[in-house]
């Protein structure tokens, strides 16, 4: 025998009972056609990807069984026999992919026994006053941070004037050297003239002076 898979879509509008009774109605059929039913998985309702039959919802159904491949045969009459059973399909399952199923299995069974720790109504409270001590010990160090940035910029502030003050000294000594410039050039008109222009008058004139003497 080999092992299969076989999943079929339910009408989700029929009472719980009647898909119960569809469920056990194939199960017992398998078993009376020479399968050993291994697992019946429920998976419930579902939104389908498209309308079948004119129904968006479906109740799926999977069972994992051993047994001949004719009874796949019958069973695929049975299916077409029932009109609350929407869809269907039946696979073989290889070695390898009943590994992997059976590595789902036991984690799926692994997370359902994991215990839930609870967790106290005391311990929550410390951990929230926990967090709000955190809190406020970061905040008290970035404060002397914050209080730091201000009086840098305070002395910024201060430095600005002096230099402003500074530029005005520079201008009024501008003006008294321009003064010192203005009073030396009469000083060198005057002195100018000390200095007599030699022409042949003046040459002539120093002559007879002499021959006068």
């Amino acid at each position: 025998m080999r092992k299969y898979e076989t999943t079929f879509i339910v009408d989700s509008l029929i009472k719980i009972d009647e898909i119960e009774g569809i469920i056990g109605k194939i199960e017992k059929f398998i078993s009376n056609n020479g399968g050993q039913i291994e697992e019946i998985n429920r998976i419930g309702k579902k939104r389908l990807a498209y309308e079948i039959k004119k129904r968006q919802y479906g109740f799926i159904v999977s069972i994992y069984y051993q047994a001949q491949n004719k009874l796949n045969r019958l069973l695929e009459r049975e299916y077409q026999l029932d009109e609350n059973i929407l869809r269907y399909l039946t696979i073989l399952i290889e070695p390898k992919a009943e590994k992997a199923l059976q590595k789902i299995r036991e984690a799926a069974a692994a997370k359902k026994t994991t215990p839930i720790r609870k967790v106290a109504p005391a311990e929550v409270k410390t951990e929230a006053k926990a967090e709000v001590k955190a809190d406020a010990e970061v905040k008290a160090e970035a404060a002397p941070a914050e209080e730091a940035a201000p009086a840098k910029d305070a002395v910024a502030t201060e430095a600005v004037p002096v230099a402003e003050e500074a530029a005005p000294a520079s201008e009024e000594a501008a003006p008294a050297k321009d003064a010192a410039a203005t009073e030396a050039a009469p000083e060198a008109e005057e002195a100018a003239p000390a200095t007599e222009e030699v022409t042949p008058e003046v040459v002539a004139e120093k002559a007879n002076e002499k021959k006068a003497e």
